[in-house]
């Protein structure tokens, strides 16, 4: 993607809170209602992954009636959390994704510009779309995909798929909680 200036300045001022750290980049929402695999699926995956990977940051993406659910399910994660649901224009969002570690979503835009500024993306998709379909361009992205809807896809599914990508961060995660005291 050939974004401008402002739009990569824009980008970086969203993640100027991490100071350098990775992060993860996460959109739970999105236009339909059959992509969107629950908040209390959300909420569990962040519990699960706070253990080994709660030294990345979070940046979560997306339209600004999710700003709240976010708030919600994020309130725990022991790093740096940025909000930044309707507070990025699209190509924005693609030059604050560039430097993400990985991006976790399901079929949305935030995910097609995560995989088109070349980040690694896992994704549950459901029953809406034909398998491959909508995947994210690459072969790099790992997919659980339920034929009986995106709600069935188990968070020990994508925590697995994380853990493929992602390595651990212990020893960020223990100058987080040092910093925060």
């Amino acid at each position: 993607m050939l974004l401008t200036e402002a739009e990569q300045e824009a980008g970086d001022r969203a993640i100027t809170p991490f100071a350098g750290n990775p992060f993860v980049a996460i959109n739970m929402g999105g236009k339909v209602i059959e992509k969107h695999w629950g908040q209390e699926n959300w909420r569990q995956l962040l519990r699960e992954l706070s253990g080994s990977f709660g030294g990345y940051g979070l940046l979560f993406l997306g339209a600004a009636d999710e700003a709240a659910a976010v708030e919600e399910v994020s309130a725990s994660w022991p790093s740096t959390v940025v909000n930044s649901c309707g507070k990025l224009a699209p190509r924005e969002s693609a030059a604050a994704l560039k430097r993400a570690s990985l991006f976790v979503g399901h079929d949305s835009g935030p995910m097609h510009l995560a995989a088109a500024v070349g980040i690694v993306c896992v994704a549950p998709f459901g029953s809406l779309n034909k398998p491959r379909k909508w995947y994210p361009y690459g072969k790099q992205h790992r997919i659980v995909h339920r034929a009986d809807g995106v709600t069935n896809v188990k968070v020990e599914q994508i925590v697995a798929k994380v853990r493929e990508v992602l390595p651990e961060r212990a020893v960020l995660r223990l100058n987080a909680k040092a910093s925060l005291g």
